[in-house]
């Protein structure tokens, strides 16, 4: 055992945080907290802990030794500093602030990109109905439109206003 790590999914596990809320931000704050309470004597642990896209990682040689403990042949069982758990535990507010955060960000997204697509649906739909409702109301003006050449502005508001009595009486929408 050379390095010590936690994934993300044990993060989660731990800080109740949801999996796919943890990012790199978030490691990044445990890794910053691990390195504050992290036991030092030549400083090598301290800075070989790093957040990877994977989770939070200690790889000086004898990391797992000081967080989980070890068996000394002369002095018997050496307790772990757990100093990863810790951080872990200790960052859980912050992890799950900044995991909810992207949570709620991906699922705004989401939303955007949900209504573009229905807008973009309700945008064709709205040029097929305009499409199919020429076709429908097209087939209303049975009477021919009387050709308005020559005819005086008078004559043809009088057309229109009988075409249109036509049309409303034939589909049972008069006054």
């Amino acid at each position: 055992m050379s390095e010590m790590r936690y994934s993300k999914e044990e993060i989660a596990r731990m800080t109740g945080a949801p999996e796919d809320g943890i990012d790199l931000t978030s490691l990044r704050v445990i890794a910053q907290r691990a390195k504050e309470v992290c036991p030092v004597d030549t400083g090598q642990l301290q800075t070989s802990i790093r957040a990877d896209p994977d989770g939070v990682v200690a790889t000086a040689d004898y990391a797992s030794f000081v967080e989980q403990g070890f068996h000394h042949y002369r002095n018997g069982y050496i307790p772990g500093r757990h100093f990863l758990q810790y951080a872990i535990h200790d960052s859980a507010p912050a992890v799950n602030r900044i995991a909810m955060e992207h949570v709620r960000a991906e699922a705004e997204d989401a939303e955007v990109t949900s209504a573009r697509r229905t807008i973009t649906r309700l945008t064709d739909t709205g040029r097929e109905l305009v499409g199919r409702t020429r076709l429908v109301i097209e087939p209303f003006t049975q009477e021919p439109r009387p050709r308005h050449v020559g005819a005086s502005m008078g004559e043809m508001m009088r057309s229109a206003r009988q075409q249109t009595q036509a049309a409303t009486m034939r589909h049972g929408k008069h006054r």
